[in-house]
């Protein structure tokens, strides 16, 4: 899979739970796109790494790059526990790409379910929440 396919999974999964997706065009920028959920506006900097050890150097200076109230998502392909705390630490979210493909679809599932195509049996920005900040607020 090459990064654009990768970046591009990432973002019909924010889009799936509501969110509006900037991709950055810049390559001076850190992160390949940010969201804000349309329902309670949190922001997210998503950086898009298969391969999370070619950008575990980086973290600590994107997250000093980061626009206020924004937090930093990192996913990848896979990662070690050693990356887990290391994320939990330097507080940024890291997760799989799969991760987070399960969760879009669980989103999809529930709005074909619903008759008008919105969610009323869970709020999109919840389980974005759980999934992204772990249920952290910033």
């Amino acid at each position: 899979m090459t990064l654009k396919d990768f970046i591009t999974q990432c973002t019909l999964v924010f889009k799936s739970f509501e969110h509006d997706v900037t991709i950055i065009q810049s390559k001076s920028s850190l992160w390949q796109f940010t969201t804000n959920s349309r329902r309670n506006k949190k922001k997210y900097a998503v950086m898009v790494a298969p391969a999370f050890s070619k950008v575990k150097s980086l973290i600590k200076i994107a997250k000093k790059k980061l626009p206020p109230e924004t937090r930093l998502v990192v996913v990848t392909n896979t990662f070690t526990d050693a990356d887990n705390d290391m994320s939990a630490k330097e507080d940024f979210t890291l997760l799989t790409l799969e991760t987070l493909n399960r969760y879009g679809q669980e989103m999809l599932d529930l709005k074909n379910r619903s008759s008008d195509g919105t969610i009323h049996i869970v709020d999109g920005d919840n389980i974005i929440d759980q999934v992204i900040n772990k249920e952290k607020d910033f």
